[in-house]
C-alpha cells in the first residue's frame, strides 16, 4: 500500500491553510518520511505512512479548533470594562441633568421674546436684548413637593453612582487591588451592581414625577387657553437615558459575575475511576 505523493501534499496544506506552525510540521514529517523511503526501502511507505499522514491531520485539526476556542470575543475582563464605561456614562449623564436649568420650559405666545426654563435649583430667562439670567430659588420650603423630592433623590443618585463606579473599577480584573482574592472581587461587583440599579432607580423616579405633574398641569382645564404652561425640557430626556444607562450598567455587573463563576467552575469527571468504584460498590451493596 503506497500513498499518492500528491494526495498526500493536498492533504497537508489543505488542513493547514489557518496555521503556519502546523504547515512547517508537515513538512518535515513528510521530509523525514522521503528520507525514510530512501535510506530504508520499504519501511516509509505502506502503514506506517499513512498513520504519520492521519497523525499530521489529526493535530492540525486540534490545533485549529484549540485557536478557534481561544478566539472568544465576549470575556469576562470585557463585560466587566463594559459595564464600568456604562455605568460611569449613565452616572455623569444624570449629574449633568441634576444641575441642568432644561426639566420645564415656558414660553407665550403673546410674548414670543421671552423664554422661561426652570429646574431644580434656579430658574432662568432668555430674551433676544439681554440673553439667559438665571437665579436660584429663593426658599427650599416654597418649592413645589415634586421639585424638593427630586432634589433629594438625585443627589441621592449621583452619590450611590459615584459609589458604584468606585466599587467597580478596584473589582476589575487586572487591577492591583485584592489580589489573589476572587471572592473579595466578586463581592465588589455584585454592590457594584447593587448601586448601580439604586441609582439607576432613584433617577428616574424624580424624572418621571416631574414629567407626570408637568403633564398633569399642561392639561388642566381650570387655566385659561392664553395663559402660558411648563412643558418638558431636555433635562427630562438625558435624565431618563441616564437612569436607564445606570440600569443597564447595573445588570451587566451581574451578568460579568455570572460569567466568572461559570469560568472558574469545577471541571466535571464523570468518567473517573473513583466515580465508578463507588457507583460498583453502592450496586454490589443493593444486590446483597
Amino acid at each position: 500500500m503506497i500513498l499518492n505523493t500528491e494526495k498526500t501534499q493536498y492533504v497537508c496544506c489543505h488542513a493547514t491553510v489557518l496555521d503556519y506552525l502546523p504547515l512547517i510540521r508537515c513538512i518535515l514529517l513528510r521530509r523525514l518520511k522521503k528520507w525514510a523511503v530512501q535510506v530504508c526501502p520499504g519501511r516509509g511507505t505502506g502503514y506506517t505512512a499513512t498513520l504519520d499522514i492521519l497523525s499530521c491531520y489529526i493535530n492540525l485539526s486540534g490545533g485549529i479548533t484549540a485557536q478557534r476556542q481561544k478566539m472568544v470575543f465576549l470575556t469576562t475582563k470585557i463585560m466587566q470594562r463594559t459595564a464600568l464605561f456604562v455605568t460611569f456614562g449613565g452616572l455623569v449623564t444624570s449629574l449633568i441633568t441634576t444641575f441642568l436649568p432644561l426639566w420645564k420650559t415656558m414660553n407665550s405666545d403673546l410674548n414670543e421674546v421671552e423664554n422661561w426654563f426652570s429646574g431644580l435649583w434656579h430658574m432662568c430667562l432668555y430674551t433676544e436684548e439681554v440673553g439667559i439670567q438665571c437665579k436660584a430659588y429663593e426658599s427650599v420650603l416654597g418649592l413645589p413637593m415634586d421639585l424638593q423630592i427630586s432634589r433629594v433623590l438625585m443627589s441621592v443618585s449621583i452619590g450611590t453612582g459615584g459609589l458604584a463606579v468606585l466599587a467597580a473599577f478596584l473589582g476589575l480584573e487586572g487591577v492591583d487591588m485584592c489580589v489573589g482574592q476572587p471572592g473579595v472581587k466578586r463581592g465588589l461587583l455584585i454592590f457594584s451592581g447593587v448601586l448601580s440599579w439604586v441609582s439607576g432607580l432613584t433617577t428616574l423616579a424624580p424624572v418621571s414625577v416631574v414629567a407626570y405633574t408637568t403633564l398633569v398641569d399642561f392639561w388642566d382645564e381650570g387655566f385659561p387657553d392664553v395663559m402660558p404652561r411648563w412643558e418638558y425640557g431636555e433635562a427630562m430626556f438625558s435624565g431618563w437615558f441616564g437612569g436607564l444607562a445606570l440600569v443597564i450598567g447595573g445588570t451587566l455587573f451581574f451578568v460579568a459575575v455570572c460569567m466568572g463563576d461559570y469560568d472558574q467552575r469545577p471541571p466535571s469527571v464523570p468518567n473517573s475511576p473513583q466515580v465508578n468504584h463507588r457507583t460498583q460498590h453502592y450496586l454490589k451493596t443493593e444486590v446483597l
